[in-house]
């Protein structure tokens, strides 16, 4: 399972970091802030495009010590309601390939539900979420979700904030001209005692509130940079 979302993500960096670097002109900020951390850590993004499962890997060189990087995705079903053609390629085959795994459904335990994350980190791998479940519209911040200080909370590792700003609903044509520029900026790590703090005898019911509270303002900072 690894091995071919190793090949599978290093396939599509080749086809895909050309591509943002010619048409959304793709800038990277922030690495330095990554260069002494693990290699299994969690990156925590806002969700602006259908394109942002890619770009932390596209971040990197192909050979990097980071990738693969796992993305915390949803089940294949929950893509039907955007319509045929994207339903036809949002398929779990193509997804693991490139490393998108999907939560487990219809259960509220987040050992279950982030099973398969939970072991690419204990592996030494990376896992990306998107804290807010969806892709936000402009100007309004979707309510964070439990998920990324679960992930935290179990296997004890660092979040790093990241912020994607610049194609937030790109049209074709914008993407063609090459309209606009695309910027992904990489914060500091957020380690577990940091995290914690305040809320050392947390439980699950209050996950979605400490990221509310230590998650999404780091990464509406590095918006505002």
């Amino acid at each position: 399972m690894i091995r071919k979302t190793e090949f599978g993500q290093r396939l599509a960096w080749l086809i895909l970091k050309p591509t943002f670097d010619f048409f959304l002109h793709f800038e990277v900020r922030g690495k330095e802030n990554v260069e002494n951390v693990p290699t299994n850590v969690i990156f925590a993004l806002n969700h602006i495009s259908e394109m942002d499962a890619l770009m932390p890997s596209c971040a990197f060189g192909i050979f990097s010590r980071y990738l693969p990087i796992y993305c915390v995705a949803l089940r294949h079903d929950a893509y039907k309601k955007l319509g045929t053609f994207r339903s036809f390629f949002y398929r779990e085959g193509l997804f693991t390939f490139i490393g998108a795994y999907p939560m487990a459904p219809g259960v509220k335990d987040y050992e279950v539900i982030l099973s398969p994350h939970i072991e690419f980190l204990k592996k030494g791998n990376s896992v990306e979420i998107f804290p807010e479940g969806g892709i936000r519209r402009p100007g309004k911040i979707r309510e964070p979700r439990g998920g990324v200080i679960a992930l935290a909370k179990i296997t004890g590792l660092p979040i790093v904030p990241v912020a994607l700003a610049g194609h937030a609903f790109t049209s074709p044509k914008e993407f063609f001209l090459r309209k606009r520029r695309s910027v992904i900026t990489f914060g500091k790590p957020i380690f577990p005692e940091e995290l914690f703090a305040g809320y050392e005898n947390a439980g699950p019911e209050q996950y979605a509130e400490i990221a509310k509270e230590k998650i999404m303002p780091k990464i509406e900072e590095l918006l505002e940079k």
